[in-house]
């Protein structure tokens, strides 16, 4: 495979400026091409950047897609609410309120146009959005053919990482509702026992709930120990020619070292799990919960040795 002209030189960051993405063209924007997403420090966003930067290839930095459709079902329903009043002033003849089905097709084709324009112009298009795991419904009911990527991290070594993510954001913005997310469950064995259990249904509710479209699961682990060979099965599950010259670009890019020192916040890339050593019974207790799953992601289970 030879390196063609949009697979040379150096990679540059993605623009995030709104005014050098040029806007969809009029009328409908054509669906997603595909969702990426993971469980909180799962290394999605190392995932969204390597999606990024093929040139052929957008997926802008996380989404939170599930909060945009709340918004506008608020939106509809005060607008429902309105329409009652300014009828009841003219004679309460009725007003028809919009229905939830309308403003869900708002919420999609809204979609479509928001990726279609912050692609601008890439032809594959899709979304980061790790809420989307919790319904996945969402994308089965309204981008059936979309296809899924979703990133997984051994149990264990999320939850910490998750851990040290929440105390920092607790702790740089004064707000105690990030350590109290994790300290209800009673520290941090408790948490990550929490973690283990939401790492089964989010799996399982995924597998089960977008049976029917392409999914391909990848582990946190595997990506960081060889990133080309992971960009190999990635490009070519959404079916994008990536040579080896860019596919090497790429993984340099987006080493941890390299993403630390060009983030704009630093502290976000932290390596949370390192310089923890969980107690046997601790490790013991998550691959209980967790062995089947992790067996089928490809996880060596301790107890199987």
């Amino acid at each position: 495979m030879t390196d063609g002209a949009e697979n040379s030189g150096p990679i540059e960051p993605a623009s995030s400026k709104a005014e050098e993405r040029p806007p969809c063209p009029e009328g409908n924007a054509p669906p997603p091409d595909f969702f990426c997403f993971g469980p909180p420090k799962s290394g999605t966003t190392m995932l969204q950047r390597m999606l990024d930067l093929h040139p052929k290839v957008s997926c802008p930095s996380e989404h939170h897609l599930r909060a945009y459709k709340d918004l506008l079902l608020q939106i509809a329903q005060a607008y429902n609410k309105h329409r009652e009043t300014r009828d009841s002033w003219i004679g309460g003849y009725g007003a028809p309120p919009i229905a939830e089905a309308t403003s869900m097709g708002i919420w999609r084709d809204a979609v479509a146009r928001i990726l279609r324009d912050a692609g601008a112009g890439k032809p594959i298009c899709g979304a980061n959005d790790n809420e989307l795991m919790e319904q996945p419904e969402l994308i089965r009911d309204h981008f059936p053919k979309a296809k899924l990527i979703a990133i997984f991290r051994h149990p264990l070594d999320q939850a910490i990482s998750a851990w040290h993510a929440n105390e920092r954001l607790s702790k740089q913005e004064g707000d105690p509702r990030h350590r109290d997310l994790q300290t209800k469950f009673g520290g941090l064995d408790g948490w990550v026992e929490h973690n283990a259990k939401r790492f089964v249904v989010l799996a399982r509710r995924l597998a089960t709930i977008c049976k029917d479209q392409p999914i391909l699961t990848l582990r946190y682990e595997a990506v960081t120990q060889d990133r080309t060979r992971a960009l190999k099965r990635v490009f070519s599950f959404l079916e994008v020619e990536a040579s080896p010259a860019l596919r090497a670009r790429i993984a340099e890019a987006t080493t941890f070292e390299r993403m630390r020192k060009e983030a704009p916040d630093p502290s976000f890339m932290n390596r949370g799990a390192e310089g923890y050593s969980a107690s046997p019974d601790l490790r013991a207790r998550v691959e209980i919960i967790a062995g089947p799953v992790m067996r089928r992601l490809g996880y060596d289970v301790e107890s199987d040795a």
